[in-house]
């Protein structure tokens, strides 16, 4: 039977086959049963009888239950039963078969024919029948299963083909453990390397990688691990590869199945197999990177993680270096590196982040040499790689051109292109992980080019010209575009000014105009809009490529055919770029652009809706946020408000997100504010804050928000809102440091600190605290100052002009000063380029200020502003010429024409009419078409200048004018009344970074009159008097008040016109006739001075001298009528007579007496009242009249005025008299012998200190009033201001060592003195050097001297603050050396000044502001006391900070000879140095000159009104002849430097013209013993 059953299966009848192997096993089993049966019981038993042969499987049919003990011809049937059933197995091919027969055919399995034939082997002569049937069955399995082959594991891996691969892998192995057997049976000798190992790793390594990595359980590395003891491995000497492919497997599976420690065993033994490569063989590296991997995964402990940064230190230096070996061993290391890259639940160290780096510069040289091999994996080690690089610098450390290729192979580009042509490029870089990760690295491959130098041989950094022109232009594109996202970075400006025409030389190329007209214009677009604003990297011949119209046609768009959609959108975009590019475009050439997409936006309905019509939404935002800033430029608000709605519809469309749509809508708000739409705003506002709470909005987004808010209340008057708001944003600021401010949103950053700072000062103003609102608004400036001078340094080169940006630095703020102080030029102005036709508009270079400029002026205007409020004029026309420049440097007409207004009404104000007038005719000349803002502004100024002018009926036209645009403006919607009105005065509707306070401050109180005599009159030494002279707004009458310690002050007022008789044609001597005949006195005197040395000819220099001489009787005689016609009888205000109680208290009876006889209403007293008692100021008028030396002086009219007065005032007091029954003659008489009687009876005063202030209206400055004949010889000194004054009591009072009784001392022993610096005052220097140069000589000296030397500034400053006293002797006051605004600075200053020079003390005037002299800015130096501080603190603070006490200088022009004696004079009455010759008049003289009790005045040159003159008691006018003994000069007693002043001016020959010049600012000093 069992050779039939060979037969049929030689025939192929596998079927009959079977059925008689089924009855032959059937009787096998039965005779073995039955035999066994005899044995035992001697009888055949029907129980005994084997199963049914027809419930047989093929399997089954290898399974032999009972063993045939020692009957070799039974087993010998058994084994060729099993091995036939084997072949038909093999060749039915059915995969469920064989993995039955799998259990059947283990050596171990009782039964099976590898147990038979062992069985078999222990019979005689049995071995080598076993050991070839053994080789047979090992063979027949071996059959059973597929190639190990990976072209077969299609086939093996397939169910319905071939068994699982683990019943494959058992299949596969056991053939080997079978020939083990017959090889000891045979004696053969193995070759175990070839014959066992090898074959044994050739099928684990089959199974592992038909497994997959989703299958490799517990069960096949158990499984494995079986095998691999079956055939007894672990002790089998073999060669290393071969061992290393075993461990590598099981590592595998060990791994898969979660079994980390013994994957980690297995990885070692494979590390030892690669002990003898050299140390950078990628099969080593692999193993010490799958080492790294699996021993971060495992439990965390001291010794592994010491291991683990070992580990990953090994790796980073083999992978350094370029591994070795063959292309299995560099599979082997990518596919390690791959788990590494993606390891995620793992402990890695530091250097995790470079070891994945240099595992992508592995992953990118593979892909390199293998093109197309790995590429999934070499992507996945790409990809996280980039997942770890977090900034621009580590992506440099691995990435490179190898990186694109792989992603170019893989199809991703080829995608990318595809998606562009059917939407925007940005979306279609967005379409997959490839695609943004193939954006990464063009990104950083970009950088990379930008950092080597221009000298590399590559153009770009990756362009391949054998890619489809779809693909290769979307490769360019997208460089392009990233080299566009630097243009901000300086330094990559020179490699940009290479790739970029270099890329869009490509594109132009690429992109032809028949195939891609469409993606052709957005390059256009994108191409002129960097023209614009960064012109140095792209010239003119680069970009007129791109100047062609496309003249784009539906149906002819080539490979943008589906982009057609488009066309309206991308058209407009060109226009739009075409237009600023040719010049500054007009709003009719933008409106077809704003009109299409204003038809796109009302088109559409959802973002995807609007996608389909817009290219690319971010980019069109792009344009329509640059025009609205353009608009602003040029000032076109009703524009700009429609371009900024239509930016907000496009956001909220696009979907942008809720931080973009918020800015937006800020900015709308905005605009709406500045046109007077305040409720459209807060509409606008209260939107954005309904979102605010949102983790989608940026804290920076925020803090625009709550400025806005800011903005917005103060324009409505919510004060209390705005400063809640403030307090709010300043939280908001904590969080967000400067430090933590993205690069792309600095700018954004700085500019709202200013804004926060400018609505700071607008709240302060609306508050009425100008003091922090100049703080304010000065900090603001100096932000954008500081961010205008980033951008200046951000632009390239430039071929343009260049506009300036200064500020006022602040002492307290030294870094911001050294942030905005590199402020140079303004690339903006227009320029033509050489050989270039272009007119000037096209080389426009502004974009880049367009954010700023109207931020800027505003700014600046607001600061001109804010010192306008506080009189300074110099500060105030600097920052207006400063907003002038701006809006004249971008051409923006309706911005000029209101700035030029906003300048024309601070010129009104300061008195400048032909400046006020010239800014009118400016912005009448720049145009006022159409209803605007700035028409409002320009009739406001204009009505405020003609109202200056007297001409109130122009003045009247212009503001009906400014008030019909309103209403016009207001009936288009375009203005609100609470906003705007017709005449507005204000154009409000340490880090750098510091935020404004939110604190609001409580405007300062109202001073009482008792405060006032607290802190200001009653600290004024008992000697000493203070006399403030004002006058009113009209200047028709004088404001006289007099203040003495302990005393009430005495306020007059006096008409000018009160000596003028009624009905008299004669003009009054007023204000204005004294100031202009001051003027013209001081201009022919300043001309004469510097004409001297051009007299030639016979009897020129007698005619000099005699206009010298006649301008000096002019001054005496002028001097004399303010006197006798100001003051009249009033000048007693001036008097420092000593308090004599008795003696005025007689006085009074006497007067009272006088009073009674002379006046009816009192010579019959019966019934009345008691009569009104005159206070005792009012008496100390008369007696400050003086003695008239028994008729030498004339006193009539002054005691007449007087007399009046005393009338006038009973009159008030209802004691009528009729002027015409009083005989004021006779009470004048009788007044007199009074006054007699008080002088003689009065003791004989001498020098006791007594000293007499003068603080001046700001229009009464010029005017020399201690020379007036009643203080000749007087101590009398003027202050800016009753604050001054105080500061200087209180520093007297903080001097140490010096009781304070208004003695203020200085130092003699120490001092810098500057001689001639300019060196063309010969003469000066011979006359002072003697007496300056034994300044050095007393003992202890420290002075200093710079003689005929220029000193800088720094050596200026320093002399201030290290001398007790600085002496000029130089021109002018010393400006040109050390500037005003400096000295103000100072913390300390000298204690005395002397300015020597011409016209040191001139005041320059600005009408309704303050004046300005150099005298005043010392009188600044110093920490000031505020007026507010109690005495305690003022003292302490005085006691800190040097103050200047005095300053001498020169009213106008003085002639050097006399001034050299003066000061010569001066020094000795001061007691300076001793006294000379030098400082008398000359003996010998060009004529004699007799002294003039009357001066007249020459009629060749304006005439002083005549008036009654008073001559004083001694002579009034200066005397040739005259000799200047000194009888007090060396009686050793003290004086002060203003007393040594009045002493000295008769040292001058011009008594008057040259002596009445020099005065003193500040308070009596004394030098020290």
């Amino acid at each position: 039977m069992l050779a039939l059953a060979g037969r049929l299966v030689a025939l192929g009848l596998d079927a009959m086959a079977v059925k008689e192997l089924r009855v032959l096993k059937h009787r096998l089993q039965s005779s073995v049963l039955a035999r066994e049966a005899v044995e035992l019981s001697g009888k055949v038993t029907k129980t005994a009888m084997a199963e049914d042969p027809q419930r047989e499987t093929l399997a089954s049919l290898l399974e032999f239950q009972n063993t045939f003990g020692n009957d070799p011809e039974a087993i010998g049937l058994v084994i060729s039963h099993q091995l036939l059933v084997l072949k038909i197995i093999a060749g039915s091919r059915k995969p469920a078969v064989i993995e039955a027969a799998l259990e059947h055919l283990r050596p171990e399995q009782s039964g099976s024919p590898a147990f038979l034939m062992i069985q078999q082997a222990a019979a005689p002569g049995g071995s080598a029948k076993s050991a070839k049937q053994l080789e047979l069955l090992a063979q027949t399995l071996l059959g059973l299963c597929p190639s190990t082959s990976a072209s077969s594991d299609a086939t093996a891996m397939d169910p319905l083909l071939s068994p699982s691969p683990a019943a494959v892998f058992e299949l596969q192995v056991l053939p080997l453990k079978f020939r083990q057997i017959w090889w000891k049976l045979a004696d053969h000798r193995t070759n175990v390397d070839r014959e066992l190992v090898e074959p044994f790793s050739r099928t684990l390594v089959t199974f592992v990688r038909r497994l997959g990595s989703a299958h490799r359980d517990a069960r096949a590395y158990d499984l494995a691990g079986e095998l691999y003891k079956l055939l007894d491995l672990g002790s089998v000497r073999c060669r290393l590869e071969f061992n290393f492919e075993v461990c590598k497997s099981l590592a595998a599976l060990a791994e898969g199945c979660g079994e980390i420690g013994q994957a980690a065993l297995w990885t070692e033994q494979m590390a030892s197999a690669c002990d003898s490569l050299e140390p950078r063989h990628a099969r080593k590296t692999a193993c010490l990177v799958k080492s790294y991997t699996l021993a971060a995964s495992m439990k965390p402990s001291r010794d592994a993680d010491d291991a683990t940064a070992s580990a990953c230190s090994t790796i980073l230096q083999c992978l350094r270096e370029q591994p070795s070996g063959h292309i299995a061993d560099y599979d082997f290391l990518l596919c390690e590196v791959v788990r590494l890259a993606q390891s995620q639940r793992t402990r890695h160290t530091g250097d995790f982040p470079a070891v994945v780096y240099l595992a992508a510069g592995f992953a990118q040289r593979y892909a390199r040499s293998y093109p197309g091999r790995h590429t999934r994996s070499i992507q996945a080690v790409i990809q996280a790689a980039l997942r770890h690089s977090k900034t621009s610098d580590e992506m440099q450390q691995w990435v490179t051109q190898d990186a694109v290729q792989v992603y170019i192979h893989s199809g991703t580009l080829q995608a990318v292109a595809g998606s562009a042509a059917r939407m925007s490029m940005t979306e279609s870089w967005l379409s997959s992980t490839d695609a943004v990760a193939l954006d990464k690295i063009l990104q950083a491959l970009v950088v990379r080019y930008l950092r080597r130098s221009l000298g590399d041989a590559s153009a770009v950094p990756l362009d391949d010209e054998t890619l489809p022109a779809g693909q290769r232009g979307a490769l360019l594109e997208k460089q392009l575009r990233h080299a566009f996202d630097l243009t901000s970075r300086s330094k990559y400006r020179p490699a940009l000014q290479k790739l970029i025409p270099d890329v869009l030389s490509r594109l132009e190329k690429t992109y032809t105009l028949a195939n891609y007209p469409l993606r052709r214009a957005r390059i256009a677009t994108v191409a002129l809009c960097l023209r614009e604003s960064h012109p140095a990297l792209l010239q003119p011949p680069a970009a007129k490529i791109w100047l062609d119209n496309p003249n784009i046609a539906d149906g002819v768009l080539g490979e943008d055919a589906e982009l057609g959609r488009l066309l309206p959108d991308i058209t407009a975009g060109w226009t739009v770029a075409r237009a600023f590019y040719d010049g500054k475009p007009t709003i009719a050439s933008l409106e077809p652009s704003l009109l299409a997409w204003q038809h796109i936006i009302d088109t559409s309905t959802s973002r995807v809706e609007l996608c389909e019509q817009v290219y690319d939404t971010a980019a069109t935002l792009v344009q329509l946020a640059a025009i609205a800033m353009y608009l602003g430029v040029l000032g076109s608000d009703g524009d700009r408000l429609r371009v900024l709605r239509l930016s907000l519809q496009m956001a909220r469309l696009s979907g942008c997100g809720t931080d973009q749509e918020c800015m937006h809508a800020i900015d709308l708000s905005r605009q709406c504010l500045e046109m007077g739409y305040s409720e459209k705003a807060g509409v606008l506002l209260a939107g954005c804050r309904a979102v605010t709470a949102d983790d989608c909005i940026s804290t920076l987004t925020k803090l625009q928000l709550r400025i806005a808010c800011v903005e917005y209340h103060v324009a409505i008057d919510q004060l209390e809102r705005a400063y809640t708001e403030l307090e709010q944003a300043k939280g908001l600021r904590a969080t967000e440091q400067p430090e933590s401010v993205a690069r792309h949103e600095r700018r954004a950053y700085e500019l709202l600190h200013a804004r926060a700072w400018l609505v700071k000062s607008r709240l302060a103003v609306r508050n009425s605290i100008p003091g922090d609102a100049l703080a304010a608004a000065k900090r603001a400036v100096r932000l954008l100052n500081a961010t205008w001078a980033a951008i200046e340094h951000a632009i390239e080169g430039g071929d343009s002009g260049s506009l300036a940006l200064a500020d006022v630095p602040d002492p307290g703020e030294p870094e911001m000063n050294a942030l905005s102080s590199g402020i140079s030029k303004l690339q903006i102005a227009p320029k033509e380029l050489p050989g270039s036709k272009t007119s000037v508009a096209t080389s426009n270079k502004g974009a880049s200020f367009w954010a700023v400029v109207p931020l800027c002026c505003n700014a600046m205007l607001h600061l001109s502003d804010m010192y306008a409020h506080h009189g300074l004029f110099a500060e105030a026309n600097y920052y207006s010429e400063r907003a002038v420049s701006i809006a004249e440097s971008v051409q923006a007409k309706i911005l000029l024409v209101r700035v030029q207004s906003h300048r024309c009404r601070l010129m009104t104000v300061a008195d400048r009419l032909e400046d006020a007038e010239l800014c009118l005719t400016r912005s009448e000349e720049g145009g006022l078409a159409g209803l605007s803002v700035a028409r409002v502004e320009f009739y406001s100024a204009r009505a405020a200048l003609r109202v200056k002018e007297e001409s109130f009926e122009e003045a009247l036209d212009a503001y009906r004018q400014a008030v019909e645009i309103i209403d016009k403006l207001k009936a288009e919607g375009l203005c609100e009344g609470t906003v705007m009105t017709a005449d507005k005065k204000h154009p409000e509707a340490l880090s750098p970074f510091t935020w404004p306070s939110s604190e609001q401050a409580l405007p300062l109180p109202a001073m009482s009159a008792h405060h006032f005599q607290q802190q200001y009159v009653d600290v004024l030494p008992a000697k000493w008097t203070a006399v403030s002279v004002c006058l009113n707004d009209d200047c028709s009458e004088l404001y006289v008040a007099r203040y003495r310690s302990g005393q009430s002050p005495l306020i007059l007022r006096l008409p000018f016109s009160r000596h003028k008789p009624e009905g008299s044609d004669e003009e009054a001597f007023d204000y204005h006739t004294g100031k202009t005949e001051l003027q013209d006195i001081i201009q022919v005197s300043n001309y004469s001075c510097h004409n001297s040395g051009s007299v030639e000819g016979k009897g020129a220099k007698s005619n000099w001298w005699a206009e010298r001489e006649a301008l000096d009787r002019r001054l005496h005689e002028l001097l004399v009528n303010i006197e006798n016609i100001w003051f009249g009888g009033f000048k007693g205000v001036f008097s420092q007579q000593a308090r004599q109680p008795e003696l005025l208290a007689r006085f009074r009876k006497s007067f009272d007496d006088i009073l009674t006889r002379y006046l009816p209403s009192r010579q019959n007293s019966k019934g009345r009242g008691k009569p009104l008692a005159l206070d005792s100021k009012v008496l100390k008028l008369f007696i400050g009249l003086g003695s008239d030396q028994d008729g030498i002086v004339d006193l009539d009219e002054p005691l007449a005025d007087l007399l009046y007065f005393v009338v006038d005032m009973l009159q008030f007091a209802g004691e009528h008299n009729a002027y015409d029954e009083i005989d004021f003659d006779g009470i004048a008489v009788d007044v007199l012998d009074a006054l007699r009687s008080y002088h003689e009876a009065c003791p004989e005063q001498g020098e006791d200190a007594r000293h007499l202030i003068l603080i001046l209206d700001k229009r009464l400055q010029a005017f020399p009033w201690e020379s007036l004949p009643c203080l000749e010889g007087a101590s009398v000194s003027r202050v800016n201001s009753m604050l001054g004054l105080r500061e200087r009591i209180l520093a007297m009072r903080g001097q140490q060592n010096s009781p304070f009784d208004g003695c203020h001392e200085v130092s003699r022993k120490s001092g810098t003195y500057i001689l001639n610096p300019s060196g063309d005052l010969a003469s000066t220097q011979t006359t002072l050097s003697p007496a300056l140069e034994s300044l050095a000589l007393e003992q202890g000296a420290k002075w200093k001297s710079m003689v005929q030397r220029t000193p800088d500034e720094e050596e200026f400053r320093t002399a201030l603050t290290d001398s007790s006293m600085l002496l000029y002797f130089g021109h002018g006051a010393g400006s040109q050396y050390i500037r005003p605004r400096s000295i103000r600075k100072l913390d300390s200053c000298s204690d005395v000044v002397w300015l020597m020079g011409c016209s040191s003390g001139a005041v320059t005037e600005y009408g309704e502001l303050e004046p300005s002299a150099v005298p005043f800015a010392y009188l600044m130096a110093g920490s000031n006391a505020d007026a507010d501080t109690d005495v305690e603190k003022a003292e302490i603070q005085a006691a800190t900070n040097r103050k200047c006490m005095a300053v001498v200088a020169t009213l106008w022009d003085v002639t050097d000879k006399d001034i050299d004696r003066f000061s010569l004079a001066m020094g000795e009455e001061w007691g300076l140095w001793p006294a000379s010759e030098a400082s008398k008049i000359p003996a010998k003289t060009p004529r004699k000159r007799e002294r003039l009790v009357a001066p007249s005045t020459p009629q060749q040159v304006p005439k002083t009104p005549k008036a009654r003159k008073t001559p004083a008691p001694v002579a009034k006018t200066p005397a040739r002849s005259r000799s200047r003994s000194q009888p007090g000069r060396d009686d050793g007693k003290k004086r002060s430097l203003v007393e040594a002043v009045a002493r000295s001016r008769d040292a001058c020959y011009l008594r008057y013209l040259n002596g009445a010049a020099p005065v003193v600012y500040g308070v009596p000093v004394y030098l020290d013993d």
